[in-house]
């Protein structure tokens, strides 16, 4: 089923750039990512993509819609504010 889950616990399962790779995956740590809305585990992907030194590691533990949408996919695309239009 679905759930809710919040910004501070997608981002719990985050990757500081600086954890080596064997702590970014020790004790069953996983890594998400979120697409606007839906979480997704990349754990299986993790580390090479999405840890340390992973050419994507700034998507993971956030939203990595404004990546998608812009076509910006690096840390400040990543913090961009994302914004809908009605037109």
């Amino acid at each position: 089923g679905e759930r809710l889950i919040t910004s501070t616990e997608l981002a719990s399962h985050g990757i500081k750039s600086t954890e080596s790779k064997e702590a970014a995956t020790a004790g069953g740590h996983t890594i998400w990512l979120s697409i606007l809305g839906r979480v997704y585990d990349v754990t299986s992907g993790g580390p090479s993509y999405y840890g340390p030194n992973g050419s994507y590691n700034f998507y993971s533990g956030r939203d990595a819609s404004p990546c998608f949408h812009s076509g910006q996919n690096n840390e400040e695309g990543a913090s961009a504010k994302l914004e809908f239009t009605n037109t």
